[in-house]
């Protein structure tokens, strides 16, 4: 009997799982400490809360499982949302009836397991074109787990992780399936793209332009475009049926009206930021797809082009990091991390020093984020006030009739907490001053009408974030300091005829809270001096 001889021992590689669990244990670290860092304690019961502007998607969010459908205020049909999707899983939470106090930490925990699965999908993104990456391993997954545009939208309750790891979960899908071409599951992922949030068509484009430029069968790949396309061609004919515009209202916000030159030099701003924090990936990513002579590397990077070339056009964005870029962050590092490995083949000191340069620069990019952009802190929220906003709200739906009508410049927390009818002044979700000509180079603060949002509207209520205690008065000394002192949207709305005429002299400052104007011709004006 012939012996056989005896199988070579497999040489033993380091566990990828460390590094994994390492990964996902920081982002699970912080995002319990934000959970706990925007809470608050009123009246024994603990609320939390996300972004105010995600706050808006929850009000809408929380009339569609109500029954009332998609809506601001029920009965009045504007899109003031851009993340159908996201505020659909919104809807679920509060359809299975959890306590409002706690529907934004069931997001943040939703949220949390969409981090985790996109440092997941980013591995196996890279050991698509790394099978075994070796030091490109941690060199990935710990600067994503500390990258502020992972972190901040995603400890905060944005759709934009789940928007990133749709996308990461199509590119990976469509390199697998390169032989047969992407399945149709795989052309739906590409569909849900727009429907997660409404402006990621440059998103969709892009994952389209790669999936066409790798195909072997370019006609096949143009029928899954096609049937990618379907869902949201009917998500765009619900628009229009629904809220009678083609666009959400948000698009006529912040950018039609805006002037185009103002939109640029926005743009052009935030993508020098974008490059600023991200160009080692940017350059390396660029040497590597055309040193490396493969047409998927390249067709990656080039596509990714389209959604940089789109925010540019819109303007940009009013929150700092880089939300409209944030789903290409991770392809970027994959493509810089294996230039590394391409360019440096098996000079190990080479590639160590180059893998070791690209960390530093994550390390430092996300350090300058954080000291520059001071008022989005990673961990605790300052966008519309949160915590005062809060104790406002719980004040005013205590002390006023369920019918009270409230005007206010952050739309977010007041409305949703107070659960009382609400006017947006700033036109996120009132068409009318939407639709206006710009009035400021701050898109998203820069469209106000107050003989509309207070003269023909008459809401009961206005609630003056932004406004220091003590102004109720509206002595000329109040309006020279407001005038000069206050955000320019506030300064407007305060020093404004209605304003002026209805609301000042009738006012009280909620201990915690917001100053809180009422309109003297309302019949919640005989209630203030009861308010507790």
């Amino acid at each position: 009997m012939t012996r056989r001889p005896a199988p070579r021992p497999v040489e033993s590689k380091p566990s990828s799982l460390p590094w994994r669990y390492l990964a996902i244990g920081i982002v699970a670290a912080l995002a319990l400490w934000a959970i706990v860092a925007n809470s608050l304690v009123v009246n024994g019961t603990r609320y939390f809360w996300l972004d105010d502007d995600l706050m808006i998607s929850m009000r809408y969010a929380r009339n569609l499982a109500a029954g009332h459908g998609p809506v601001w205020n029920p009965g009045e049909r504007v899109e003031g949302y851009t993340n159908p999707l996201w505020m659909v899983a919104m809807a679920a939470v509060h359809l299975v009836q959890v306590a409002d106090a706690k529907t934004s930490l069931v997001i943040r925990l939703v949220n949390l397991a969409l981090m985790g699965w996109v440092l997941i999908l980013a591995e196996r993104l890279l050991r698509r074109f790394v099978p075994d990456p070796g030091l490109a391993l941690p060199a990935l997954l710990v600067p994503l787990a500390l990258c502020y545009d992972l972190l901040y939208w995603g400890l905060h309750g944005f759709e934009t992780t789940l928007l990133t790891a749709v996308f990461l979960l199509f590119v990976a899908r469509v390199l697998e399936e390169e032989e047969a071409g992407p399945s149709t599951t795989t052309w739906i992922l590409l569909g849900l793209l727009p429907l997660i949030r409404s402006d990621a068509h440059a998103l969709f484009a892009a994952g389209a332009s790669f999936a066409v430029a790798v195909a072997r069968d370019r006609g096949k790949a143009l029928r899954g475009v096609a049937t990618a396309a379907i869902a949201p061609l009917a998500h765009l004919l619900f628009r229009y049926t629904y809220y009678g515009e083609i666009l959400p209202n948000t698009y006529y916000l912040k950018v039609a009206g805006n002037p185009l030159g103002v939109r640029l030099r926005a743009g052009a701003s935030y993508l020098a930021y974008f490059g600023v924090f991200y160009w080692m990936y940017l350059l390396l990513s660029g040497i590597g797809a055309w040193a490396s002579g493969k047409s998927a590397k390249r067709a990656l990077l080039l596509s990714l082009l389209l959604p940089i070339a789109s925010t540019w056009w819109v303007g940009g964005d009013m929150y700092f990091g880089a939300r409209f870029l944030a789903p290409i962050v991770p392809v970027l590092m994959v493509l810089a991390l294996v230039a590394v490995r391409d360019l440096c083949a098996e000079r190990n000191p080479a590639e160590r020093a180059l893998t070791a340069s690209l960390v530093l620069s994550s390390f430092i990019g996300t350090g300058f984020l954080l000291v520059l952009g001071s008022g989005f802190s990673l961990i605790r929220l300052d966008n519309g006030g949160p915590a005062q906003s809060l104790v406002t709200a719980l004040a005013i739906a205590r002390n006023t009739g369920p019918d009270a009508k409230i005007a206010v410049h952050a739309a977010g927390m007041v409305p949703y907490f107070s659960r009382r009818p609400a006017i947006d002044v700033l036109g996120k979700t009132d068409p009318v001053v939407a639709h206006l000509p710009a009035m400021g180079p701050e898109i998203g603060h820069n469209k106000l009408d107050p003989a509309h949002s207070l003269g023909r509207l008459a809401p009961d209520l206005v609630v003056m974030l932004w406004l220091p205690p003590g102004f109720g008065g509206c002595t000329e000394r109040d309006r020279a300091i407001v005038g000069s002192a206050a955000p320019p949207w506030v300064a407007a709305l305060y020093l404004s005829e209605p304003f002026q005429r209805d609301y000042c002299g009738s006012s009280l400052d909620v201990p915690g809270g917001d100053p809180v104007f009422v309109r003297r011709s309302s019949p919640e004006a005989a209630r203030i001096s009861s308010w507790r």
